[in-house]
């Protein structure tokens, strides 16, 4: 500091608060520039790539055009360092890397025989010139795609060089998937081997008409491998032969073998397998040793299955399969007549309710049809399945002997408030759960499972001749198969008696008839629901098939059953 005029001023120099505040300055004017700088530099960047695009199309081309007619034509590199003609032949590579200021750029040409007169099946081939096609893509990043560039141009045959003799083979690649008023489209670049025959192996790309020729062949047998799979297409079901007749042709002298391919774009299934809340089945909702199969009736060739199958262990966590489980379908919709059909679906023991697609907020069953080629269509196949049981439910409903408890007992706690249910099983889920003959037993819960399963031969629970387990709540789930003993009269066989009333007149469900989507629901009464992961059995006969139902408040089994009402997608309640 010193004294001025009788002022203190400062040294000359920045205080640090000075310096700081002129570093924050300075890095807001260095972010709001470097995004223009970066911007600039990438801009120049792409016009060099694209410029370099063009130029080396350009010039590709005017070097094909500067040769002799005989002269135009290519040969294909193949990965042992040995070449292939292409059809025309000729000492151009049909493909190659060139490199500008360290970027590659791919250069791909493609040289075909081509007619002037419009595709005719059955008519001889005319070479009337070459069609030349040079495509130029900058490698290295995804976004470099935007800048290729593609230039066709002709070369015409004149009167010094003749129509060449011989036999030929063409192949036509068609889409056939078509709109109302839409042209017809070949498609380009698809790959053509002559990979045996009297003459050298050929290699060549169908032609901006979609067109593979081999010309001036000598006579005999000839294979043609033809890729579709490489350009993302597949052939009609029904042509599947066509290809198998490519690697056979017997040529004769002076014809033509001509073939005309309807390709599409395959389309596929992504299926996700769900419950009718709309929760993914998982591997962990299923037995370890489940068994699940799609069968779907194809358009074509008609009346052809396939089948596909699948394991928990296929089952992500979203309850879908594999992404590759169903696919290379022919498309079919409004572009092209046809449908699929959901044949026959199984899992495990589940019944199967229908294939939904999502069509805005809500959901619609499948039509077995496509948008459009190529489409992966996200399909919901819906089961019933029984509710998980819940954990932590400690009622204590069976003796050790796996007899059912007699008498009346309720799912609540110390303060007579309801559990989240009741259960009734044994420590061996494989025992038979037994209601002794001339009883009478009452359980009350809101949600009831009757966990054992019994064998592959031994029912779940057996209720014996003359007695009856009344079932009180508003979701009742049996795991294992039930037999009810019958017994001379009639009139004395073990039955279930459903209620969605306690015994002590406490209510459980709030389902009324009139919320069932179902001509057969009363409107006034309410309904539980019962889940049967087997059938229901009356001695050796099938009283109730698996599945879920609505039961009406007081059904009796086997007398009432059908009085049931199959729970489907549409009339779902939750």
């Amino acid at each position: 500091m010193k004294l001025v005029n009788g002022n203190l001023r400062k040294n000359e120099g920045f205080s640090l608060v000075e310096v700081i505040v002129a570093i924050f300055i300075l890095s807001i004017i260095v972010a709001s520039t470097a995004g223009a700088f970066l911007f600039s530099t990438k801009t120049t960047l792409d016009n060099e790539i694209r410029m370099n695009t063009i130029n080396i199309a350009n010039e590709t081309i005017e070097k094909i055009r500067a040769l002799p007619f005989s002269e135009v034509g290519t040969k294909f590199l193949r990965e042992d360092g040995t070449y292939i003609d292409g059809d025309p032949a000729g000492d151009i590579l049909q493909e190659e890397i060139r490199q500008i200021n360290g970027i590659d750029y791919l250069v791909k040409v493609n040289i075909n025989w081509e007619e002037q007169a419009d595709w005719d099946l059955a008519g001889n081939a005319q070479w009337d010139y070459k069609s030349v096609r040079v495509s130029v893509t900058p490698q290295g990043r995804s976004r470099y795609t935007q800048f290729e560039q593609a230039i066709e141009t002709y070369v015409a045959r004149d009167s010094s060089h003749p129509a060449l003799p011989g036999s030929n083979i063409r192949i036509r690649c068609k889409r056939v998937w078509s709109l109302p008023g839409e042209p017809l489209k070949v498609v380009p670049g698809i790959n053509a081997l002559l990979s045996s025959g009297p003459d050298a192996i050929r290699f060549v790309q169908t032609s901006s008409k979609g067109i593979a020729s081999f010309i001036n062949l000598t006579p005999g047998d000839y294979e043609v491998i033809v890729n579709l799979e490489t350009k993302g297409f597949m052939i009609h079901p029904n042509q599947r032969s066509v290809l198998e007749d490519l690697k056979k042709i017997k040529l004769k002298e002076n014809t033509t073998e001509s073939f005309d391919l309807e390709i599409e774009e395959p389309c596929s299934l992504k299926v996700f397998l769900k419950d009718l809340a709309g929760n993914p089945i998982v591997s962990d909702r299923l037995k370890p040793d489940a068994e699940g199969k799609i069968s779907i009736m194809v358009p074509y060739p008609t009346g052809e299955t396939i089948e596909i199958t699948f394991s928990p262990d296929n089952i992500d966590s979203m309850g879908g399969l594999p992404g590759d489980l169903i696919t290379n379908l022919w498309p079919v919709g409004e572009g092209y007549v046809g449908a699929y059909y959901m044949q026959n679906v199984t899992l495990d023991n589940l019944q199967f309710l229908g294939c939904y697609v999502r069509k805005g907020a809500n959901e619609e069953l499948w039509d077995g049809k496509f948008s459009t080629p190529g489409e992966t269509k996200e399909i919901n196949l819906y089961f019933n399945i029984a509710p998980t049981t819940p954990t932590g439910i400690a009622t204590n409903w069976v003796d050790e002997n796996a007899f059912i408890g007699v008498g009346s007992y309720k799912a609540v706690d110390s303060d007579d408030n309801p559990l989240i249910g009741g259960v009734l099983r044994s420590n061996d889920l494989t025992e038979t759960l037994v209601l002794s003959e001339n009883n009478e037993a009452y359980y009350s819960g809101l949600k009831l499972y009757i966990e054992n399963t019994g064998t592959s031969t031994t029912s779940g629970l057996l209720i014996k001749k003359n007695s009856t387990l009344n079932l009180h709540g508003r979701e009742i789930v049996f795991r294992g198969r039930i037999k009810t003993e019958m017994a001379t009269p009639p009139g004395e066989d073990g039955k279930i008696h459903l209620s969605t009333t306690w015994e002590d007149g406490r209510e459980t469900s709030d389902i009324y008839g009139s919320n069932i989507n179902d001509k057969n629901a009363d409107d006034a009464t309410l309904y539980g629901k019962l889940y049967l992961t087997e059938p229901i059995y009356s001695g050796d006969n099938i009283i109730v098939d698996a599945g879920a139902y609505y039961f009406p408040n007081g059904t009796v089994l086997p007398d009432h059953s059908s009085k049931l009402i199959p729970i489907t997608k549409e009339n779902y309640i939750e």
